[in-house]
C-alpha cells in the first residue's frame, strides 16, 4: 500500500499607487493512494485513486463595503456588494491610471 497527500495555501496582496489593496487567496491539495497485491510471481493487481483540487479567490478592494451610491439615492448603478468600486481610468498624460481587481473564485477539481 502506498499513499500521499499535498497541502498549499498562498495569500497575496497587491496595493495600487493609491493604496487600494487587492488580495488573492490559493489553495490547493493533492491525494493519491495505491494498493497492490501480487497473487503470483507473474500475477499481480494494483488499485489506485488520485484526488486533486485547486481554488483560486480574487477579491477587489472595495468588495462588500458599504454601498455609498446606494445609500445616497444614485440610480442605475449595480447593487451586486462584491463588484463595487471605481471605473477604471487611464490617462495619456501619464498620471497613474485607476482600476480596480474583478472578484473571481475558479475552482478545478479533478478525480482518477
Amino acid at each position: 500500500m502506498n499513499g500521499s497527500f499535498a497541502y498549499r495555501n498562498a495569500r497575496n496582496s497587491g496595493p495600487n499607487v493609491f493604496g487600494f489593496d487587492d488580495t488573492g487567496k490559493t489553495t490547493g491539495i493533492n491525494a493519491s493512494a495505491t494498493w497492490r497485491y501480487m497473487a503470483s510471481q507473474r500475477v499481480n493487481f494494483s488499485l489506485g485513486y488520485q484526488f486533486s483540487r485547486m481554488t483560486m479567490r480574487t477579491t477587489p478592494y472595495f468588495a462588500n463595503r458599504e454601498n455609498v451610491s446606494g445609500a445616497a439615492g444614485i440610480a442605475g448603478i449595480t447593487r451586486n456588494r462584491g463588484i463595487g468600486g471605481p471605473p477604471s481610468l487611464s490617462f495619456s498624460s501619464g498620471i497613474a491610471a485607476l482600476s480596480d481587481a474583478a472578484l473571481s473564485l475558479t475552482r478545478n477539481q479533478t478525480s482518477a
